[in-house]
């Protein structure tokens, strides 16, 4: 699949909501954004989030801002605005579930009365970050087209907002993939860009960096020959997962001491700010064909949220 056609399949599975988180820190930016993206592609849906956060836990986490829990309440159950406010947070869950139950209110409604940055800034990261990926999405075939398709929008759709929100640098991407494996597994179209690239980047006298590689072999385009389970093991867990805390630390401890040579790789590091961007932006792409950095081996699974509403 050419670079156009497979950045056109991506563009036609992503949906548009205008949202853009408002948060100040790029890891919970990133989390609102990953959450909301599931939802808006079909992956995951309003009554997931209900499960995983059932109206004892939404109020529980707004339980010191009565105005949020009285907006809420107020549109899905119908009491008055002021009444809602005097509500604790435990008569607010029990109003709230009781609407779900009784077909009062639907799930949508709730969830699109909640808004992501309020879910991330109130709810627990971790338990977010187990309901975005309790499918686990990224172990897709081509058994079902359009679970494969919406699987490896998600996974470009998180690397490019990894990128966006500075969890990662580009690097983190080259060096995860490896570059044994772009040879091996992007065709020769791509393979040619990027010897095209680096060839018109030398002749100029720029620097040919993991930038530059990136630009010719984009996430929409990794995602069509790289297999999604090699990108998530080696880049999304070590570099945005477990580094930037979405994961608990008992998880990490237990993916460094398993056998795997790269513990130092998992430690966390803060988002960078632009002047670290660009500094390794200028760092030049070098190519370590004899010793690739080996992947952490982790859980295959972070575990289903078995509560019910």
């Amino acid at each position: 699949m050419t670079k156009e056609v497979a950045e056109q399949t991506w563009l036609e599975i992503e949906v548009t909501t205008g949202f853009e988180s408002k948060l100040n820190e790029g890891r919970q930016r990133f989390l609102a954004h990953a959450m909301c993206h599931a939802l808006d592609i079909g992956r995951l849906s309003a009554e997931d989030f209900i499960r995983h956060f059932p109206p004892s836990a939404i109020m529980e986490g707004l339980k010191d801002r009565p105005t949020l829990r009285a907006k809420i309440l107020n549109t899905a159950t119908g009491v008055k605005f002021k009444i809602a406010l005097k509500k604790s947070a435990a008569s607010s869950a029990e109003d709230l579930l009781i609407a779900l139950d009784e077909g009062e209110v639907d799930p949508e409604t709730v969830v699109g009365l909640f808004h992501p940055d309020d879910r991330v800034r109130h709810l627990d990261n971790q338990a977010i970050w187990k309901f975005v990926t309790e499918d686990e999405f990224w172990e897709a075939t081509g058994t079902d087209t359009a679970v494969l398709e919406r699987a490896k929008a998600d996974v470009a759709f998180m690397l490019d907002r990894a990128l966006e929100d500075k969890l990662i640098i580009h690097q983190d991407i080259v060096e995860g993939i490896t570059v044994e494996r772009f040879v091996q597994l992007l065709p020769r179209e791509a393979l040619g860009d990027i010897i095209i690239g680096a060839l018109q980047a030398g002749r100029g006298g720029a620097p040919f960096t993991d930038v530059e590689l990136l630009s010719q072999a984009p996430s929409s385009v990794l995602v069509e020959h790289v297999p999604l389970s090699h990108i998530w093991t080696n880049v999304i867990v070590p570099k945005i997962s477990q580094a930037h805390g979405y994961v608990a630390p008992s998880a990490v401890a237990e993916a460094s001491t398993d056998g795997s040579d790269t513990a130092d790789e998992n430690e966390a590091r803060p988002d960078l700010d632009d002047s670290e961007a660009t500094e390794v932006k200028g760092k030049p792409f070098v190519p370590a064909m004899s010793k690739p950095p080996s992947a952490p081996k982790v859980p295959k699974s972070f575990g289903k949220v078995k509560e019910s509403i």
